[in-house]
């Protein structure tokens, strides 16, 4: 989309941005994103209480130099002599910012109206907590002379990790009098319109939040996660519907804001799709409901489960006509009474419902602002979130070869993040958002994407041989790209791309896992030596891949292996495999090593409540081969007297050498 810079706005005026203390670069990162979110930044230096304020001494109404009421405020392409800028007053005699203290959810479009604002501002007014974050002190913005009016409004809005308190002055842009953006149906009802306003300050103008989405409004209203989920109109799958019914379910009852639309070319807009239903255009789900049914019902109407969706039609478009619609034949076999016994209702006008199969067979594509529960507080499952910024640079990309790690260390120029999975297993989430308002008109979003690698279970410097793929996104143009993977315990780097090696830009990367992941970027290389040490001389990649034939140390006893590598020092202990004597671990570490000469051990015990038994052990004498190669070992005992002792069972084990630091 087409945008305008705004790194230069976000600090003091005439003044360098503040750099960030050393006590904040040191906390982990999901401290410092609590730390984001504690206060907003004004936007371009304008606070609106001072502003405010110098207004009411000037006697004035307010008017935004930052943000005239000029055609470049519209426009950066064209010049549309015809249009007037006015004060709400001017447009109706007793204006409100909003009506009865709450947001209407009828948003029209004007003439030149975006479709995917409307459609995110009737979703926000759904939710009133986060429509109150937006508009702040509702009660108070307003028009009322005796409320201190003096045409200044401001909003929160979050942007790239931060929440970002924009001022604007409300002389609106119209046509014979009549909003050409987005407004409320209700004439004297002005939120969405200077909402709208504060939002094309944000970007620059009206015309580079031209082909914005919904869903990205969203997000910067709530500081939620973008996800998209596309739907094959063709597809009766049951596992597929089930899957996304699911989805919607949950996302639903962690009280996300969900969208969806038909899509089509930009001139296929506003058009007949059938049944009532518009192209292009956003509708909103109210509710997500699976309902199990009586003999009676179930009968009648051939199913024992409905799985339904509620949806609200854009404003002007006509009604459902399929399926479960006002005049369906299957209402009649529901009593009004058993409706409001399964919660079938509707809570204003313009509602509908419609079964997940003719969804999917009509709508292609759902949006989902997640509401990431973060509080410990909060009774539903609590997300721990690590936000971590970076940025691109010209020659590192991440192409389809790249990304698989044929042979090709391109991707790994890129920006590395190293998080730990904590538990057995866990179902993550990640969103890699990409800044959109730091370009020049010319400039569109870049093809981005994500790749996830298993790494060592200690490494902490930088990845230089690209190493398994456990995940990785779809490339995508779109300013977000999301996935939630599930992963077993261990450690991995996430690494942002681009898919153009010839492209800057900057990033937020948003990591939310069940158990603190200690996210950080990794900065260094390897480690460097000092003057008063030996230096490292070498690098050792140990993977311990298994054994077999292990015996324990008294009969009857289990077996809950685990393994200990030892060298130079370090001791460094796998996870525990329960009921196993032919344990797989594929355990691996990396060393760096001052004395190579010095043998590697690596010890098997059996985990006991106690203490631990000790199994055997093996040892590694050679430096090892610069290309990986699996060797079988043989277990000895651990004392003098057994270290020539052969005990059972044997184990296999990978090993990798350099001399060169950053080959590994």
């Amino acid at each position: 989309m087409h945008s305008r810079r705004v790194s230069n706005y976000i600090q003091s005026s005439g003044e360098a941005a503040p750099r960030r203390s050393s006590l904040k670069e040191a906390l982990p990162a999901e401290f410092q994103q609590k730390i984001r979110k504690m206060s907003a930044i004004p936007f371009r230096n304008q606070r609106y209480n001072s502003l405010k304020k110098d207004s009411h001494k000037k006697g004035e109404l307010y008017v935004d130099h930052e943000f005239p009421a000029h055609n470049k405020s519209i426009f950066f392409s064209k010049v549309d002599p015809d249009i007037t800028w006015q004060r709400p007053h001017e447009l109706c005699k007793v204006p409100k910012f909003a009506l009865d203290d709450g947001a209407t959810t009828d948003v029209m479009t004007g003439e030149y109206g975006f479709n995917w604002f409307v459609t995110a501002c009737s979703s926000l007014s759904q939710d009133p907590k986060a429509w109150q974050k937006v508009c702040l002190n509702a009660r108070d913005q307003d028009f009322d002379v005796d409320r201190n009016y003096m045409g200044i409004f401001h909003f929160h809005l979050w942007h790239f990790g931060q929440w970002i308190d924009v001022v604007v002055d409300d002389q609106l842009p119209t046509k014979d009098g009549k909003l050409i953006f987005c407004h409320s149906r209700t004439r004297n009802e002005f939120w969405c319109a200077l909402l709208e306003k504060a939002y094309a300050k944000l970007y620059g103008d009206y015309e580079s939040i031209v082909d914005c989405r919904a869903v990205d409004a969203l997000v910067d209203f709530t500081s939620g996660v973008a996800e998209t989920l596309f739907s094959d109109v063709e597809s009766t799958d049951p596992e597929v519907m089930a899957s996304v019914f699911s989805d919607l379910c949950d996302a639903f009852g962690n009280k996300s804001l969900l969208t969806c639309q038909i899509q089509c070319a930009k001139e296929q807009t506003g058009t007949d799709a059938g049944l009532g239903l518009v192209r292009g255009q956003g509708y909103g789900i109210t509710d997500v409901r699976q309902i199990t049914l009586n003999k009676t019902l179930a009968a009648n109407l051939g199913t024992d489960v409905l799985q339904l969706l509620r949806l609200r039609r854009p404003p002007g478009a006509p009604d459902w006509e399929g399926e479960w619609s006002d005049k369906s034949t299957q209402w009649k076999s529901i009593s009004q009474k058993e409706k409001q016994k399964m919660g079938l209702r509707f809570e204003q006008e313009g509602e509908f419902w419609m079964a997940i199969d003719s969804f999917l067979k009509h709508f292609t594509e759902v949006s989902i602002c997640h509401n990431v529960n973060t509080s410990i507080y909060n009774p539903r499952k609590s997300w721990h979130e690590a936000a971590l910024d970076g940025s691109w640079v010209v020659g590192a990309i991440g192409s389809p070869k790249e990304r698989t790690g044929d042979g090709n260390d391109v991707l790994l120029r890129n920006p590395q993040y190293i998080f730990d999975i904590t538990s057995d297993e866990d179902r993550i989430a990640v969103c890699l958002e990409q800044d959109d308002t730091a370009g020049n008109h010319d400039i569109r979003r870049q093809n981005i994407g994500f790749y996830i690698m298993k790494v060592e279970h200690n490494r902490t410097f930088r990845v230089h041989v690209p190493g398994p793929k456990v995940a990785a996104s779809e490339f995508s143009t779109n300013r977000n790209v999301f996935l939630k993977p599930s992963l077993p315990r261990g450690r991995y780097v996430i690494i942002p791309a681009t898919y153009d090696a010839s492209l800057e830009g900057k990033f937020l990367l948003r990591l939310f896992s069940g158990n603190s992941s200690y996210a950080k970027m990794l900065t260094k290389d390897c480690p460097s030596s000092t003057m008063c040490s030996k230096p490292y001389v070498m690098v050792t990649v140990v993977t311990v891949v298994r054994a077999k034939d292990l015996k324990p140390v008294k009969e009857g006893v289990g077996l809950d292996t685990y393994v200990v590598v030892k060298c130079e020092g370090q001791s460094l202990k796998s996870s525990v495999l329960k009921h196993n004597d032919n344990p797989e671990w594929n355990y691996n570490v990396i060393l760096y090593r001052k004395k190579p000469t010095e043998p590697i051990t690596v010890e098997v015990r059996n985990h006991n409540t106690l203490v631990h038994d000790f199994l055997g052990v093996a040892t590694l004498t050679e430096p090892g081969p610069e290309v990986p190669k699996l060797e079988e070992f043989k277990l000895y005992g651990k004392s003098k007297k057994e270290r020539e002792v052969e005990q059972p069972g044997k184990l296999f084990i990978e090993v990798v050498s350099s001399e060169d630091l950053t080959s590994l």
